[in-house]
């Protein structure tokens, strides 16, 4: 009971801390940006690991593993190491957000830390399209109607709007592959909820 209460406090952990990159970091003054943006996903790194039920330890040194590159590879400043640093950000979000699905799925009741883990999926696939976002602007900046002086809130901002099918027409895909990938963050989006909220009422239905 003791462990499970301490795996909650994770989850509220990495609830705040998603809240506060996706919510709060629009307040900060621009010239925060650069230092407040890594720090939230630094830590995101070990916080989200630690929710998991099966290979915590495996993802939580992977995490740390990716947290040490990320600080190597803001020292070099190369194209080449920045598309690598956000792949490996794609790859280990999408990771967590597939387990996050899976202990949801094999819950055996309705419960408020498997509530989070929903909440947080959510929230981290935002994460994973905001990456491919601005991973597909760094090959090429005209894919999206992106102000050329874009700021690390832009790519999240559209990720987010788009997967909540929200679409203010202010921000747009431009070429045929970044419309390709705001269907594919649209339908994602949809289908997560489907998903969850199936898993969620079956599960409240079978305990009746």
């Amino acid at each position: 009971m003791h462990l499970q209460r301490i795996k909650d406090y994770w989850g509220a952990l990495v609830l705040a801390e998603i809240f506060i990159l996706i919510f709060i970091t629009g307040f900060f003054p621009k010239h925060w940006m650069p230092v407040a943006g890594p720090i939230l996903y630094s830590l995101l790194y070990l916080t989200t690991a630690l929710v998991l039920k099966r290979n915590r330890t495996r993802m939580i040194r992977a995490g740390f593993a990716l947290l040490v590159a990320q600080v190597i590879f803001k020292a070099v400043d190369w194209p080449v190491i920045e598309a690598i640093s956000k792949g490996l950000n794609i790859i280990f979000f999408a990771i967590i957000v597939f387990m996050f699905i899976y202990q949801i799925a094999s819950a055996k009741e309705v419960t408020g830390r498997v509530i989070l883990e929903a909440i947080n999926g959510y929230l981290l696939l935002g994460l994973v399209f905001s990456f491919l976002i601005s991973l597909m602007l760094q090959f090429d900046p005209g894919a999206f109607n992106f102000p050329n002086q874009r700021t690390l809130m832009d790519p999240l901002y559209y990720g987010i709007v788009t997967l909540t099918t929200l679409g203010y027409g202010d921000l747009l895909p431009v070429e045929p592959y970044a419309k390709s990938l705001s269907i594919l963050i649209a339908v994602s989006g949809q289908l997560y909820i489907a998903i969850i909220i199936a898993l969620l009422v079956g599960k409240l239905s079978s305990r009746r």
